[in-house]
């Protein structure tokens, strides 16, 4: 009894009769109850961070999809943009090329104007148009009747041994009502001196008439030129006003006489000033608006210029309306198409010539 009794486990060591071995304390159950919420509030941001990191991934594959639809377009876009500049060079450049051929169509243009201008003046120069004849008064007979009036006041010897009046008409422009000014009538003279010296001799004469009717002789000229001669309507007043001589050359170029010498002016502004600030020149008293009745008949003149254009072109478009029905009751009918196409080609030959016959050739 008194020995000490052997170590029953031979592993643990001996301890030293001053330590005191402390127990070892075990977990309340209280304790794990109280670290439970904190744990419990951990889980749940780690699976909203979780749940948030999904969503973000998720949002950024998206953004990632539109950014690279986004290149994808622009792409496009910068494709597109370089072929357009491609195609507004080459535009630009055919621009040029226009530019530089309307240029030069529009002066071809001019000048063939101009010579189609030139060759209508030169088929009327032979003409002349007698302003004052009353309507019906020729009868069936204009040539005849043109001839004999103008061979009873020229002076003998002064016309031709070929003076001849190879063809006369009408303007071609409706019947005028009663009491409205006649239409003018004109005249191609066979010979051109015969017609030279036919506008000489009533400008010499002053005045010629028929039945007491005052007839006035003009060349006759395109409309162009008509409105051309007609912008120096208020100069001539005025030089009629100081008792100056004058005269319009063709196609609208104006002289004038003064103390022997001859002044040319091509514009009425020209003219115009010339005579306003010339110091040399002396008003005669001279009715400053000249004669009334002259500038009525010359103004009648104009306005039976611009209805012979009028009547030229309303008669064209009936024209070609009739040779339109015409072509469609052929397509209709199916048959005589080489009739069909004869009489539409007589029908324009003869238009053609009723819109030629108001330049008497």
């Amino acid at each position: 009894m008194g020995k000490d009794k052997p170590n029953a486990n031979p592993q643990q060591p001996k301890m030293d009769r001053f330590t005191t071995t402390v127990p070892r304390r075990q977990a309340s159950p209280d304790a794990s109850a109280e670290k439970n919420p904190d744990s419990d509030k951990l889980a749940e941001i780690l699976a909203a961070i979780q749940t948030s990191r999904q969503a973000l991934e998720g949002q950024i594959g998206g953004v990632q999809a539109e950014v690279s639809l986004i290149r994808q377009d622009l792409r496009n876009v910068v494709d597109r943009v370089t072929e357009t500049e491609g195609r507004v060079s080459e535009l630009e450049d055919t621009v040029k090329d226009l530019k530089s051929n309307l240029q030069r169509v529009t002066a071809v243009a001019g000048r063939l104007e101009f010579r189609a201008e030139d060759a209508e003046n030169r088929a009327r120069r032979n003409n002349l148009r007698f302003v004052g004849f009353s309507e019906g008064i020729e009868g069936g007979r204009p040539e005849e009747f043109i001839e004999e009036w103008i061979r009873s006041w020229a002076p003998t010897g002064v016309l031709s041994s070929c003076f001849v009046v190879e063809r006369a008409h009408r303007t071609l422009v409706r019947r005028p009502p009663v009491g409205a000014p006649p239409r003018p009538m004109i005249a191609k003279i066979l010979n051109y001196k015969d017609r030279d010296v036919i506008l000489r001799q009533a400008r010499e004469k002053g005045e010629v008439s028929h039945n007491g009717q005052k007839i006035m002789i003009f060349p006759d000229y395109t409309l162009q030129v008509q409105k051309a001669r007609k912008t120096y309507e208020a100069v001539k007043i005025k030089l009629r006003a100081m008792g100056l001589k004058y005269m319009l050359l063709f196609p609208a170029k104006l002289k004038v006489l003064h103390e022997g010498r001859s002044h040319f002016f091509t514009t009425p502004q020209s003219a115009w000033d010339w005579a306003t600030e010339s110091p040399n020149i002396q008003c005669n008293k001279i009715p400053p608006w000249g004669n009334a009745t002259d500038l009525e008949r010359e103004s009648s003149t104009e306005n039976t210029l611009a209805q012979e254009e009028t009547g030229k072109r309303a008669r064209s478009r009936r024209r070609r309306q009739r040779s339109t029905r015409e072509r469609v009751d052929t397509s209709e009918l199916g048959e005589h198409t080489s009739a069909g196409a004869g009489d539409l080609e007589t029908t324009g030959r003869e238009g053609s010539e009723m819109e030629d016959s108001n330049t008497v050739s």
